[in-house]
């Protein structure tokens, strides 16, 4: 009798209890995405003399901290600019990859998944994707994102192309204000557009 009450005391005792933090068991996030990463190319007097001597409407490019979808694919440089014009401000960001795996990659999870409200696109859908005129170009380890009121798809192309860029393009995706998304591709220099 006395072991059995011995045995029940004990195995009624109170147990110290210890409580476990959630950021213990779950690893956590060590990036903090609204940094500035050492990678991302702060603005110079030589990329803003570029944009204005190559694009004529630009007077000032500042640089934004707003980072967009595709800054979480492990980019190796991106640049985030406001470009500003006597009559508008147009939006540029570049991000420049490794390989065209993770360019790809980074870009279909991106219209996936594209814009503030996160709509998803398909490859070569005519659809509206942004509220104002935008200009998106893809090739083997870069994408170029460009919106504001007014963007003149061909001046750009031709900035494109004065800068280094061959018409290599994989996508380059026009839209005007409040129109549908067209989709081209480059063949041998030509700018064909894409069928579905």
């Amino acid at each position: 009798l006395i072991i059995g009450m011995l045995l029940f005391l004990f195995a009624c005792g109170k147990t110290e209890e210890k409580v476990l933090d959630l950021n213990e068991v779950i690893p956590q996030a060590e990036k903090d995405y609204d940094e500035v990463e050492e990678n991302e190319t702060r603005i110079d007097d030589s990329f803003e003399r570029l944009f204005v001597a190559s694009y004529p409407d630009v007077v000032k490019v500042d640089e934004i901290q707003k980072r967009l979808f595709p800054d979480r694919f492990g980019t190796d440089t991106s640049y985030h600019f406001e470009l500003i014009t006597a009559n508008d401000s147009l939006t540029y960001h570049k991000w420049v990859y490794s390989d065209s795996l993770k360019t790809v990659n980074a870009f279909y999870n991106w219209i996936d998944c594209f814009g503030s409200n996160c709509r998803s696109f398909f490859v070569g859908a005519e659809q509206n994707m942004h509220p104002e005129s935008m200009l998106l170009a893809v090739n083997d380890s870069c994408m170029i994102y460009v919106f504001g009121a007014k963007v003149d798809h061909d001046q750009w192309l031709k900035f494109f192309e004065e800068n280094g860029y061959k018409r290599d393009w994989y996508y380059f995706v026009e839209q005007r204000i409040s129109g549908r998304a067209k989709w081209y591709h480059f063949k041998n220099n030509e700018r064909i557009k894409y069928l579905k």
